[in-house]
């Protein structure tokens, strides 16, 4: 497995098509003046997977090494085989050191700023929510399932307010059974 190690980024030109006037785009340099546009064509394998190089962690993984374009302190490398589990979460909760992938050892601050994003997310859906319904209820043409959902939203919105992000482990509120299909993503509900 050969590894392209990014340092910087600069226009190199390129000649797509023979005979074609080359044209300049802005491309991945490493230490010895390679270019990823060049080193892409070289990977054999089924993916090529984007990491961060001093932490390791996996920022992407495609079956098509020209959608990726690594910016300086990442590595690209192919690779063939993933955890049967990898595209089950974002691809940032992985991490690849010496050859194998493992979950990714986050900082208590990298905890944090998630559980502020998944919180952001689930204040915004549930808001979204809640708003056709107030309207109904101020209008008086809420039915009474309305109603009940409106309230139950709003104990939700407040119980996600007042949760603590910065916890080890984060008591999170259960979503409201008829707004579980909207609220739930592969990713959103892990639990810290």
């Amino acid at each position: 497995m050969n590894f392209f190690n990014a340092v910087k980024t600069e226009n190199i030109s390129i000649e797509i098509i023979e005979g074609v006037e080359p044209f300049l785009v802005g491309a991945s340099i490493d230490a010895d003046g390679n270019n990823y546009y060049d080193f892409q064509k070289t990977i054999t394998e089924k993916y090529a997977c984007v990491v961060n190089t001093g932490s390791g962690r996996v920022r992407y993984l495609s079956e098509d090494a020209s959608t990726i374009a690594p910016g300086a302190g990442e590595s690209v490398f192919g690779i063939d085989d993933i955890p049967d589990d990898f595209f089950d979460y974002d691809f940032s909760y992985w991490a690849f050191n010496a050859g194998e992938f493992s979950p990714y050892q986050f900082t208590p601050a990298e905890l944090t700023a998630i559980a502020d994003s998944k919180k952001s997310r689930l204040m915004a859906v549930a808001s979204a929510a809640i708003g056709p319904l107030q309207d109904a209820d101020r209008l008086g043409i809420a039915t009474d399932e309305e109603i009940a959902q409106l309230q139950e939203l709003m104990r939700y919105r407040i119980d996600l307010y007042r949760t603590n992000t910065s916890m080890t482990a984060i008591t999170w509120p259960p979503v409201p059974a008829f707004m579980e299909d909207f609220m739930t993503t592969p990713h959103a509900m892990l639990t810290f």
